[in-house]
């Protein structure tokens, strides 16, 4: 077994079926705690807020951008054209560039608040760190390997598909990484935050988190008993 089917073909199907049933599990039995468990409360509200705003619209539009190219690749090619690709990467970069600002605000604040970083878990630094890697191998990629809208369709949508559909076709993909380390990291992290997603706080993502985008505020008052 080569380390390449090892990587595009074995780790996706592990990840995709421990996705699976970490999502069967807990939608099952543990359905309430599915939250991004907020710290609003623990204070630095204010840092909160610049990096929430800055991760959490800027990854929706990368990641709105990733699932249109997998799902409907025709459209994405209409969308992505030769005169205006350069429009696209570039805001890619500055979107990505975002996202790195609001999580690394968010890190901070979770070391330097001791009541928040009382809150954190092994398993939040994990997926901190994670989605700190993503981005940050992404946009790297997105640089050195310029017009990545164009290898993207070419290259790992037909790999991501194969996937889905049961008959892998790695070569392409792998081909492509070659002995560059950082397409390796990229490719197989998003594979770990797959199967992370049901067993952290990532499990929110299921209930459509962009209407916090418009909803009213919400008063939260806390009822304690008198003794």
């Amino acid at each position: 077994m080569t380390v390449d089917f090892l990587f595009y073909v074995i780790f996706p199907y592990i990840a995709i079926t421990l996705a699976i049933i970490g999502w069967i599990y807990r939608i099952s039995y543990d359905k309430y705690t599915f939250s991004s468990q907020s710290s609003e409360f623990l204070g630095n509200k204010n840092s909160l807020l610049v990096g929430s705003y800055f991760w959490h619209y800027s990854i929706i539009m990368i990641l709105t951008m990733h699932i249109l190219g997998i799902l409907f690749p025709d459209l994405f090619n209409l969308l992505v054209t030769d005169s205006n690709r350069p429009i696209w990467e570039y805001t890619g970069w500055l979107l990505a560039a975002f996202s790195i600002i609001g999580m690394l605000i968010l890190i901070y604040r979770r070391i330097t608040n001791p009541r928040v970083r009382a809150t954190t878990t092994l398993l939040d630094w994990i997926v901190l760190g994670d989605l700190t890697t993503q981005i940050s191998t992404g946009l790297t990629i997105a640089i050195k390997y310029r017009f990545g809208s164009s290898w993207f369709i070419t290259t790992m949508v037909p790999w991501l598909r194969s996937i889905v559909t049961l008959n892998p076709q790695y070569t392409a993909v792998a081909g492509f990484a070659g002995n560059d380390w950082f397409l390796h990291l990229h490719f197989v992290n998003g594979m770990v935050l797959i199967a992370l997603i049901p067993f952290t706080r990532l499990g929110h993502l299921i209930f459509y988190p962009i209407k916090y985008a418009w909803r009213s505020p919400q008063i939260v008052i806390w009822n304690k008993s008198k003794s």
